[in-house]
């Protein structure tokens, strides 16, 4: 699965990446080509806790009239991705299940 990677003030290294790219394998098969996937990751230290790992993952699927999109944040970047692919791989779903109702 191809997707576009971008980082901000954050230093991830390969196996991070690699551990990514396998979460998001998931959503492989939800899927119909061409998609276009979209990842970016943040650090954030203006909120009160402290350090603030953000995850935003955007989908575009050709012939879709909307976008499927997910924002989290958590303490670590491993907890705020899961959570970002969690959502999107909801919505997903519920757009496939949607498409087989209207057949």
């Amino acid at each position: 699965m191809k997707f576009s990677f971008s980082v901000g003030k954050v230093d991830l290294s390969e196996m991070d990446k690699e551990r990514l790219g396998q979460k998001l394998e998931r959503l492989k098969k939800h899927l119909r080509p061409p998609y276009e996937v979209t990842v970016k990751v943040d650090r954030d230290t203006h909120h009160r806790k402290g350090e603030v790992m953000t995850c935003r993952v955007h989908i575009v699927m050709a012939g879709q009239q909307k976008a499927i999109y997910a924002d989290k944040a958590g303490e670590t970047l491993e907890s705020a991705c899961d959570e970002a692919i969690e959502v999107v791989e909801r919505n997903l779903r519920q757009a496939h299940d949607k498409s087989k109702q209207k057949r």
